[in-house]
């Protein structure tokens, strides 16, 4: 089942997050000037990704080839009908947006 992350009601948090059996650091960040948010995710003191920038209905990971994130994927999914962009107030979980892990298993049953 796909994992749900926590993102604060704050511009800015750090917060250690645990998928497929490994905790990774992740660092939530909203850039005011872009109107976007950003995230950094780092294993045991070393970058996996820097400052991706967060999408609507985009895999965040997919383009990349982590070594040290081989188990899923990272997607900002839309929850609810909105036209409106990820932004400051509407990502996290039970927002319009959510920030969701699904594993590899997960990605290919629902065709992604």
């Amino acid at each position: 089942m796909a994992v749900s992350i926590f993102i604060p009601n704050t511009p800015w948090s750090r917060q250690t997050v645990s998928l497929s059996g490994r905790n990774y650091i992740f660092e939530v960040s909203y850039n005011e000037r872009s109107k976007r948010w950003y995230i950094d995710i780092s294993l045991s003191g070393s970058d996996v990704i820097n400052s991706v920038k967060v999408m609507e209905n985009y895999d965040l990971t997919g383009r990349y080839c982590l070594q040290d994130f081989p188990d899923g994927e990272l997607f900002c999914a839309r929850l609810r009908e909105t036209s409106d962009p990820v932004g400051r107030d509407n990502f996290g979980i039970g927002k319009d947006y959510e920030l969701l892990y699904l594993t590899l298993e997960e990605i290919e049953q629902l065709g992604l």
